[in-house]
C-alpha cells in the first residue's frame, strides 16, 4: 500500500478522519438500535413502567387543612421524592405522634 515507512501528514489526516468516522457511525447505529429495541418492548409491554407512590395520603372531610398548609406539605413531599406535583396525588394526610 505505501511505498515508505511513513506516512504524510495529508495521508495521516484522512487515516485518522476515517477512524473518527467508523466509530461515530458505530455508536449512533447503538444508539438508535437501543432506542428502536426500547420502543418496541414498550409497545409489547415488557418495558418496567415506574408508578410514583407517596407515604403521604389524603385530608379527610372531617379535618380540611387550609390551602398554606396543604401547600407547604406539598411542596415537602415533592422535595423529598424529586417530582413534580402533577405526577402523584395525596390521598390522606395524617398526623403521627
Amino acid at each position: 500500500m505505501w511505498k515508505s515507512d511513513t506516512m504524510d501528514f495529508v495521508t495521516s489526516l484522512v487515516v485518522s478522519g476515517l477512524g473518527l468516522f467508523i466509530v461515530i457511525l458505530a455508536l449512533s447505529f447503538l444508539a438508535l438500535t437501543i432506542v428502536a429495541l426500547s420502543k418496541t418492548f414498550m409497545m409489547l409491554g415488557l418495558g418496567v413502567k415506574k408508578k410514583v407512590t407517596s407515604d403521604v395520603q389524603s385530608v379527610s372531610k372531617m379535618e380540611e387543612l387550609d390551602e398554606e398548609s396543604y401547600a407547604v406539605l406539598m411542596a415537602a413531599v415533592c422535595e423529598e421524592i424529586q417530582q413534580p406535583p402533577d405526577k402523584f396525588r395525596i390521598i390522606q394526610i395524617k398526623e403521627i405522634y
